[in-house]
């Protein structure tokens, strides 16, 4: 649990990302969204997406060491 988040980490899983992005991408141009509004999201989220799991990370860490810390409230 010591490893940091980083786009190292991230990069063998944007495939995953990339085949997400395209099927939701298809489900809401199906429905009726216009191509330019899907392309936007695309553009601002696909960079931001490392960032979104490091940020996951980091909250998974917060609330493993605050159990920690909570655990030791209880032996008091």
């Amino acid at each position: 649990m010591g490893e940091k988040a980083n786009y190292k980490r991230f990069a063998p899983y944007i495939y995953i990302v990339t085949i997400a992005v395209a099927l939701w991408a298809s489900i809401f141009y199906s429905v009726g969204y216009s191509l330019y509004k899907i392309l936007a999201v695309l553009v601002i989220g696909i960079p931001i997406t490392p960032l979104v799991w490091q940020f996951m990370t980091i909250y998974k860490e917060k609330n493993a060491r605050d159990k920690q810390l909570s655990q030791w409230e209880e032996v008091k």
